[in-house]
């Protein structure tokens, strides 16, 4: 049904080959006309994030090798970093609404960020490495205020493209990453790593520097700040315990965040040995390490021609459909892991096709649906605490992943196909959006 009605899809844009340029033309205007306010800053901005992103977060696991870590202690590491991030989205709540979303934003940024990653670049051994992971993913504590900022002002259908916009971005950094590749081949992964951390502790500062100057306080963000002038332990356990509530009250919105905590879980899963796989002879492909970096660049191009071709045609009552649809596609992406043999680069490639598929259609689908269940009100809350639960539960996807991978990398993958297809059934039978 789904490969039918996405062929009809495709169908209904391209009449002759004349019109896939006017085509293009007409929907990035149809984009980025929706791009205003602090939406198009953070848009601006988010370059200066994703790029160095793109090219540290697929070299870290083989960069945490040549610093003297085992290759079975990297679960572990994950495990740390969800952990800082489940901190940060605890005390979060906190300094958004006593210094307000933008403040709390760029300090954070500015400070946590580029620590952390200048840590890492200039890591000796692994106790550089800790604070450094801790550092740079602690920063997470600002992604309620971030979507806050994101949100405000737009429609429905403005947030799905402009969420569109920002996963375009962060896909289409991958395009570059021959860039990373070829320095891995000139000057080995550990060298080249630290480069691609310490030229993203520079780019992140500026980009906070920028980001302080132009954004505008929400309207929620400034009312915040009047209301909360002192720290109130009492209040903030209670401001947490009712958004609790209203996860259970709101069934809709609790089996979707079911959906991500799952999808997450499974993504964690995936990624802690991912590089690893790719180039182990043992088990996994046996690629050069300068050889994966291609992969990216599948998955990227899939990703935009999806984000700019299909996801502005998508209705809003398509939505599920098409969120279901990029969960499928990932859980065949990575049973593909499943199957490939020494060497089985072909495998890899459609695996990163299938991939780019299946989350542009989940990413920005899935993120617009959730801030249009939330309310204005109650958004920083209810954010912080479904991004805690997800991430609470991914708490465990680096020991099981560790776990699975030592006894068989085949076995890894398989369980994270499960888990991708569990999210799919919930999604199917219990969610409406």
């Amino acid at each position: 049904m789904f490969i039918n009605d996405l062929g009809n899809l495709i169908e209904s844009i391209f009449k002759k080959p004349a019109d896939i340029l006017d085509y293009q033309q007409l929907k990035l205007k149809e984009l980025f006309s929706g791009l205003k306010g602090n939406a198009r800053i953070m848009v601006l901005s988010m370059p200066a994030f994703s790029f160095p992103q793109a090219w540290f977060y697929f070299y870290q696991p083989l960069f945490f090798l040549t610093v003297g870590i085992k290759e079975g202690e990297l679960g572990l590491f994950t495990s740390l970093a969800i952990g800082s991030q489940v901190v940060g989205q605890l005390i979060g709540p906190f300094f958004i609404n006593k210094f307000g979303h933008k403040n709390t934003l760029n300090t954070v940024g500015l400070i946590a960020w580029p620590a952390g990653l200048l840590l890492l670049g200039f890591a000796q051994n692994i106790w550089w490495i800790i604070p450094g992971v801790i550092f740079s993913n602690i920063v997470f504590m600002t992604t309620p205020a971030w979507s806050c900022l994101f949100v405000e002002g737009s429609t429905s259908r403005g947030r799905r493209n402009n969420y569109a916009i920002v996963q375009m971005i962060i896909s289409g950094a991958a395009l570059t990453m021959p860039i990373a590749g070829q320095m891995v081949k000139w000057l080995d992964v550990n060298l080249a790593t630290r480069i691609f951390f310490i030229f993203g502790a520079v780019s992140a500062a500026w980009a906070a520097l920028y980001r302080q100057k132009h954004l505008t306080e929400t309207k929620e963000g400034k009312a915040a700040v009047l209301e909360y002038r002192g720290l109130n332990v009492a209040r903030e356990v209670r401001d947490f315990v009712t958004a609790f509530k209203d996860f259970g009250r709101k069934k809709d919105l609790f089996w979707f965040i079911i959906v991500q905590v799952l999808f997450t879980f499974g993504l964690t899963m995936w990624g802690v040995y991912n590089a690893v796989f790719l180039c182990s002879s043992k088990g996994g492909v046996g690629l050069e390490k300068s050889e994966i970096s291609i992969f990216p660049i599948l998955m990227s191009i899939t990703f935009i021609f999806t984000v700019l071709v299909l996801i502005p045609l998508i209705k809003k009552s398509e939505t599920k459909k098409y969120i279901l649809a990029g969960i499928i596609l990932n859980a065949a992406a990575v049973f593909l892991y499943v199957i490939t043999p020494n060497k089985g680069m072909s495998f890899i490639a459609v695996s990163y096709l299938l991939f780019g598929l299946g989350v542009a259609f989940f990413r920005p689908l899935s993120d617009s649906s959730i801030m249009n269940l939330l309310s204005e009100t109650k958004r920083v809350r209810l954010l912080s605490l479904s991004n805690t639960l997800v991430l609470l539960v991914s708490l465990a996807a680096g020991p099981v992943s560790m776990a699975l991978y030592l006894i068989s990398p085949a076995l890894n993958f398989l369980a994270v196909t499960v888990i991708f297809m569990a999210a799919a059934l919930i999604l199917w039978k219990k969610c409406r959006l």
